[in-house]
């Protein structure tokens, strides 16, 4: 083989798409970004990418991710004026060259080192589902475990199981740090709403669910930090969380689940402790 033909067939491999694009969203996360990097260059499988949506940091995130670029090929870093998660998770998409997506931000992280190469063999073999879903690991800053999420088998559902789709309407139980979704979905049903500061996630569920295909895997996909953000406990966040939650919701519910949700939300926020516990995308 000549000198330009080597040249051929590493451009042909370095141009192929992923199976995987993992999506980071940051801003000023250098405290927790290192646990993150080093979950994934853990990983035992390496067919993926990474993809940082950086709003303009003011700590050492920046620097912290451009070192970790220059060691690995497969990491790429978009700038971005902070204009809301949803606005720095759709660049991560748009930038997307991966076959499955998912969103790991600034301080999750996956929970073994097999975990990609788990799910690759999964959706390997179903080739038919276009997402699924696994548990996170919710704990505290300090390292102190609360519990895995969904927990209850009820839960534990995929697009075959007769409720699942009214289930989802009225409690989001899938978290996206445990979510691989099939680019192609997102090319079908548009990207995250920018217009709600948070459950935008739940409201892609929501579209999403009655015409795809979509199963749970139960396996612990990552860890899922809470506690450590003081603005997103405050009174006037839970408000605009609850807020959200029920916009989100009259989008595909009549009158009635207009007035019922509402108090269906507040009593599930009291009676759910994990579910209380967790912070929004």
């Amino acid at each position: 083989m000549c000198r330009s033909d080597k040249f051929l067939v590493f451009n042909f491999k370095h141009m192929q798409k992923p199976f995987f694009s993992i999506i980071t969203c940051t801003y000023s996360s250098g405290k927790y970004i290192g646990k993150n990097i080093l979950s994934v260059e853990e990983q035992t499988l390496t067919d993926y990418e990474h993809i940082f949506v950086d709003g303009n940091s003011t700590d050492d995130t920046r620097q912290l991710i451009n070192i970790y670029k220059l060691r690995d090929k497969r990491v790429s870093v978009y700038q971005l004026e902070p204009k809301g998660i949803s606005n720095a998770m759709n660049e991560g998409i748009r930038q997307a060259r991966g076959k499955y997506l998912i969103f790991l931000n600034s301080d999750d992280c996956f929970i073994d080192s097999n975990v990609l190469d788990d799910v690759h063999k999964y959706l390997s073999s179903h080739l038919s589902l276009e997402w699924i879903y696994g548990k996170i690991l919710v704990e505290t800053e300090d390292g102190r475990e609360i519990g895995t999420f969904p927990k209850r088998r009820f839960m534990q559902i995929s697009s075959k199981c007769f409720y699942g789709k009214w289930l989802i309407k009225i409690f989001n139980f899938v978290p996206h740090q445990a979510v691989f979704m099939r680019k192609e979905v997102f090319d079908k049903f548009g990207l995250f709403d920018e217009t709600i500061t948070s459950k935008m996630d739940y409201d892609l569920w929501l579209k999403t669910i009655s015409t795809t295909r979509w199963e749970y895997l139960d396996r612990i996909i990552s860890r899922y930090m809470v506690g450590h953000n003081t603005v997103s406990a405050a009174p006037a966040r839970k408000k605009e969380n609850l807020d959200n939650m029920n916009i989100v919701q009259s989008r595909y519910f009549g009158k009635l689940g207009q007035v019922v949700l509402p108090l269906l939300n507040l009593w599930i926020l009291r009676v759910n402790k994990i579910y209380k516990s967790l912070k929004v995308a």
